[in-house]
């Protein structure tokens, strides 16, 4: 693999850098943006489950006797944050001590969430460097094909 060139200044970059020497824009493969762009969907469906769950919770639209389907919900959606916290740093070059902060922050509610939506920002910043638009919910999964594909 050659020099590559920084999307925002246009100068020369080693494939070895993690950033531009010049401006300091974030150089990323293009697998790990893929991963990125998938990584943050599944982040913001589970956010947004999070969100349900909880006011699910708070309003009691599951009645009390059936409380089990709200704790197996939610474990379920645990695991999968967990999982999509793990892998959407690791696509974005984190290492093992912030992965692993980020993974106890997110069993406090409130600063739960806050930490999912500072990992959500992070991916958006990366991918909007990467001259990606990136929407509510994500990049367009028209996009995600047509990167696949180059």
């Amino acid at each position: 693999m050659g020099i590559i060139l920084c999307k925002k200044c246009g100068r020369e970059i080693s494939p070895d850098s993690k950033y531009c020497g010049n401006c300091g824009t974030i150089v990323m493969l293009k697998d790990n943006i893929i991963d990125v762009i998938k990584y943050q969907r599944g982040l913001i469906y589970v956010i947004l489950f999070r969100i349900l769950l909880l006011l699910a919770a708070l309003f009691r639209i599951i009645p009390p006797d059936r409380i089990i389907i709200l704790a197996v919900i939610g474990l379920s959606l645990l695991v999968a944050m967990l999982f999509m916290i793990v892998q959407l740093l690791g696509a974005m070059d984190y290492g093992f001590v912030i992965v692993i902060l980020c993974c106890i922050l997110v069993f406090f509610p409130l600063i739960g969430l806050i930490t999912l939506l500072v990992i959500n920002g992070r991916a958006t910043k990366i991918l909007r460097e990467a001259g990606l638009r990136v929407g509510l919910m994500g990049v367009n999964p028209g996009d995600l094909q047509q990167i696949s594909n180059n």
